[in-house]
């Protein structure tokens, strides 16, 4: 089996948590070879408040963001974080946060969204 290509640590730490391969190399041509490393400290090396990439470092798998659903829905009670009142509309969203290759579900999670401060072409889409 041949050796995977290393792969700079900053540019891909950017974006992912997970590496192909698990090989990095940092600016000194240093390899390191990230699977190796216990979960937690992958995930120290990566977090920067982003969940989907921690859990890409911690359970090493690309995740997916499953879409559960989404639809404009009026807030049965104020949202104050938001600055609305009950009444307003809001765009309310769930999703499931899966392991592409195992399929497993690390984290579920609703999110509502402020469609007035949205600009038009955002809220229609």
């Amino acid at each position: 089996m041949s050796k995977p290509a290393a792969i700079p640590v900053q540019p891909y730490f950017k974006s992912r948590g997970y590496v192909p391969g698990g090989i990095v190399t940092n600016s000194k041509n240093e390899s390191l070879h990230m699977e190796a490393l216990p979960p937690f400290l992958r995930t120290l090396l990566v977090a920067d408040g982003t969940v989907t990439k921690s859990l890409e470092a911690y359970f090493w798998e690309q995740v997916e963001v499953e879409n559960l659903g989404q639809a404009p829905a009026a807030l049965s009670e104020a949202a104050p974080w938001l600055n609305l009142t009950a009444g307003a509309t809001v765009l309310e969203r769930r999703v499931r946060l899966r392991g592409r290759a195992s399929g497993r579900g690390s984290a579920d999670a609703q999110s509502l969204i402020k469609l007035d401060a949205r600009p038009g072409h955002l809220r229609a889409d």
